[in-house]
């Protein structure tokens, strides 16, 4: 029993690390981003959350399993992997800019952009970036060879780059690079539009097709859903 309970909390802390792990990983390709301004080169972050089997909460959302008997727990995890997503981008934020003094005032004319926006539209930009991810994990889990794998991922997470739609963990990180003013309630909105248009997405496939997209299916622990490439 006493070693069960240590490989529950074993297990619960690798996530945690792995989420925070996730947050870099997005914090990386927002930086290249703010440096080159091409769209596709912010791809590198959700590239390194796949390629090493990251948490990260808008790749996992839209697959998650909700059980009778795990419900409440399944959905405190989820939380923490967001809160954690968002700790590792607002730490590394919070680095760039002190290193790359330079990328200041880029994140400030796009985060003042961002805090103008009505509520709605921030969950509706949210919901649509969440459907590009959903896109670009199902392209990363089911395509048949390594370059469909990394052609499906790069373009879906270039388009909702270049549409403007909002990732709540790149936000944590471009917010922190600008200082920005108090931006809790934007989060909370882009989160909620992450969410709703995940699982949309993966809903709708499924009605479509009456059945799950392949290799969909959440193991535990989660951190052990997205496989790597043959």
């Amino acid at each position: 029993m006493t070693n069960q309970i240590d490989m529950t909390i074993k297990q619960f802390f690798q996530e945690l690390l792995s989420a925070l792990a996730a947050g870099v990983a997005i914090a990386i390709g927002g930086t290249v981003y703010l440096t080159t301004y091409n769209a596709w080169c912010f791809s590198i972050g959700l590239l390194m959350v796949c390629f090493f089997n990251l948490n990260l909460y808008t790749g996992k959302i839209p697959f998650i399993k909700l059980t009778k008997n795990t419900w409440f727990m399944d959905i405190f995890r989820y939380l923490m992997m967001v809160t954690f997503n968002m700790i590792g981008a607002a730490i590394t934020g919070i680095l760039i800019y002190h290193i790359r003094p330079e990328l200041r005032d880029i994140a400030k004319r796009m985060t003042e952009l961002k805090l103008n926006y009505y509520w709605w539209i921030i969950i509706f930009k949210g919901m649509l970036c969440n459907v590009m991810i959903f896109a670009a994990v199902s392209f990363w889990k089911n395509g048949k060879n390594t370059v469909m794998k990394l052609t499906g991922l790069i373009f879906s997470t270039t388009i909702f780059v270049m549409c403007g739609f909002e990732h709540c963990v790149a936000n944590a990180f471009y917010f922190m690079v600008a200082m920005a003013e108090p931006f809790d309630g934007f989060i909370w909105l882009n989160v909620l539009g992450n969410t709703i248009g995940g699982l949309a997405a993966y809903h709708l496939i499924k009605f479509i097709n009456d059945k799950e997209p392949k290799k969909d299916e959440l193991p535990t622990p989660v951190s052990n859903d997205i496989q790597k490439p043959d």
